[in-house]
C-alpha cells in the first residue's frame, strides 16, 4: 500500500486530514498489546505429538 492510498484511508475513515491530526490520534491512543504472541509455549498440542510420533516412526 503506498502513501497516498493510506493517506485517503486516514482521512475517509478516521478524518484524519494532516500529519499533525495523525501524531495527535497517535499520541491519545492506549496502543495494541502483543503480549499474546509473545509468550511462551508451556505444553505441546496431542495433535502435535501424534504427528510428530507418526514422523518419527516413519
Amino acid at each position: 500500500m503506498d502513501a497516498a492510498k493510506m493517506k485517503e484511508i486516514l482521512k475517509t475513515e478516521y478524518g484524519i486530514c494532516d500529519e499533525a491530526e495523525f501524531n495527535a490520534a497517535v499520541s491519545k491512543s492506549a496502543g495494541i498489546n502483543l503480549g499474546i504472541f509473545t509468550m511462551p509455549l508451556t505444553e505441546r498440542s496431542v495433535r502435535c505429538e501424534q504427528t510428530n510420533k507418526k514422523v518419527a516412526t516413519a
